[in-house]
């Protein structure tokens, strides 16, 4: 961990609704770390196979994810630094126009 920061950019879907959107943010950990809301842990759920709860726990997953959405990472940047990840979001969101 130490001082690095990933920023990311992931598509968002629920299954559910077919609702799609994409969120940019930044973690210390990584993308696919940030969407494991969950409180139960993997090797409890009792629908995986053993062989999926393997590769999950490989991939870094630790927890069954909480919310409807599955997120897909389209892009993601490692910074050596945090402060230069929050640089390159703020940049990023102002060029997609979402803050000024």
């Amino acid at each position: 961990m130490g001082l690095q920061m990933f920023l990311y950019l992931v598509e968002m879907y629920c299954p559910d609704t077919n609702e799609i959107f994409n969120k940019v943010g930044v973690s210390a950990d990584g993308a696919n770390s940030r969407f494991e809301f969950g409180r139960k842990p993997l090797m409890q759920d009792t629908q995986l196979s053993l062989k999926e709860k393997w590769q999950r726990s490989q991939a870094g997953q630790r927890y069954i994810s909480d919310t409807p959405y599955k997120a897909k990472v389209l892009l993601e940047v490692k910074y050596k630094y945090k402060g230069d990840a929050l640089i390159a979001e703020r940049k990023l969101l102002n060029a997609l126009g979402v803050v000024a």
